[in-house]
């Protein structure tokens, strides 16, 4: 599963200062070095949200959510749980299943609730 326009995508987060790693590229115990110091998680849905278990409480959570599964609330209550700000955008898909299916994303849409997500986050940690 990818981002079908993920060149814009890319071009949002890095105008908010994100780095851009691909968790199936790095061993595991790097991965857990970079989430103990990510303040911000923005990820697909599925199983690399589980990386916020390693992000201090009070991190915030940006989860591209399919429109079809709107219910599934994994995420947000592992969000919770673990005293994570969250987020979500949901978002429309490629084909008639989430699983195999490529995530249409509203780039406004992402901009508004990446802008939000990093404004609440910044002042979060300021006071």
């Amino acid at each position: 599963r990818k981002i079908l326009i993920e060149i814009q995508i890319i071009e949002v987060v890095m105008r908010h200062g994100f780095e851009i790693f691909d968790f199936d590229l790095i061993h595991f115990q790097q991965q857990v070095e970079i989430m103990l110091n990510t303040t911000i998680l923005v990820s697909l849905h599925g199983a690399a949200l589980t990386n916020m278990m390693f992000m201090e409480p009070g991190s915030t959570i940006v989860e591209f959510l399919p429109k079809e599964i709107i219910n599934d609330k994994c995420y947000f209550i592992l969000a919770g749980t673990m005293k994570h700000n969250y987020y979500y955008l949901s978002c429309d898909m490629e084909g008639s299943s989430h699983l195999p299916s490529n995530f249409q994303v509203d780039v406004a849409a992402f901009e508004k609730v990446l802008t939000d997500a990093t404004s609440k986050q910044f002042k979060s940690f300021a006071s």
